[in-house]
C-alpha cells in the first residue's frame, strides 16, 4: 500500500501552521534586539539576563563605581515583569487566542521602542537609552513564557 500524496493545500497548511518557523524568527529577531541594546546603549542585553547578571556581578566584584553596575537593573526589571505578565496571560482559558496577544504585545513594545529611539537617540548615557533598554527587556520578557510553552507542547519524543 502506498501513502496518499500530500496536496498543496496540506503542506502550505501545515507550514502555515508550524511553530518552528516562528520560533526561528523570534530567536534571530532576539539575537539582533541584544546585538544592538549591547553595542549602542552601554553594554546591556534587552534579552539575555544572564549576560547582564553576569556583567553587573564582574561589575561589582572588580570595585566600580555603583552607578556603573546600576544600569543593568532597568532591564533586569523590565524582563522579570514582562515575565510575570506573559505567564499570567498564557494561563488564560483560550491558550491559542492569548499567545497570539502576547505576540500582538511583543510587537507592538518594540515598535514602540523603535519610535523612542527615532525620535530621542538614545545611548548609554541618558534617560531615553535606559527607557528603550527597559522596553525591549519588557517585550523580550513577555514572550519567553509563551516561547517555552510552545516548545513543550511540540516537542517529540526521538
Amino acid at each position: 500500500m502506498s501513502t496518499p500524496r500530500k496536496t498543496l493545500h496540506g503542506s502550505l497548511k501545515e507550514r502555515f501552521t508550524d511553530v518552528t518557523t516562528g520560533l526561528y524568527m523570534i530567536s534571530s529577531t532576539c539575537g539582533l534586539v541584544d546585538a544592538v541594546c549591547f553595542l549602542a546603549l552601554g553594554g546591556v542585553f534587552a534579552e539575555m539576563m544572564t549576560g547582564n547578571l553576569l556583567l553587573m556581578a564582574l561589575s561589582i566584584g572588580t570595585g566600580r563605581a555603583p552607578e556603573k553596575s546600576a544600569h543593568y537593573i532597568p532591564a533586569i526589571l523590565a524582563f522579570s515583569l514582562g515575565a510575570l505578565l506573559g505567564g499570567r496571560l498564557l494561563r488564560g482559558p483560550q491558550k491559542l487566542q492569548e499567545r497570539r496577544i502576547g505576540f500582538a504585545v511583543e510587537w507592538v513594545l518594540i515598535v514602540a521602542a523603535t519610535a523612542v529611539t527615532w525620535v530621542s537617540k538614545p545611548d548609554a548615557h541618558n534617560l531615553a537609552g535606559y527607557v528603550v533598554v527597559a522596553m525591549l527587556a519588557l517585550a523580550m520578557g513577555f514572550r519567553t513564557p509563551w516561547c517555552a510553552c510552545t516548545v513543550y507542547r511540540t516537542s517529540r519524543p526521538m
